[in-house]
């Protein structure tokens, strides 16, 4: 089995996304600099969008299932 799936996932979803300074922000920073738009989506309970992109309330509220998600 290849670990590709793992260390290069085709979609991502980001639990308490945030654009604020933390772990979290700069990974969504990173994301939003460096990666398709179309391969992670945000979830934020409290936020519609974060630093631009479109927020989900919910894993539910995805319009795709992400391949994987990060906390």
């Amino acid at each position: 089995m290849s670990i590709d799936k793992l260390l290069k996932p085709q979609t991502l979803a980001v639990v308490g996304a945030t654009d604020k300074p933390s772990l979290a922000g700069s990974l969504c920073a990173h994301l939003i600099r460096y990666c398709d738009p179309g391969r992670f989506y945000f979830i934020s309970a409290r936020r519609d969008e974060v630093a631009g992109k479109k927020g989900y309330r919910t894993p539910g509220d995805l319009p795709a299932q992400p391949a994987h998600g990060r906390v």
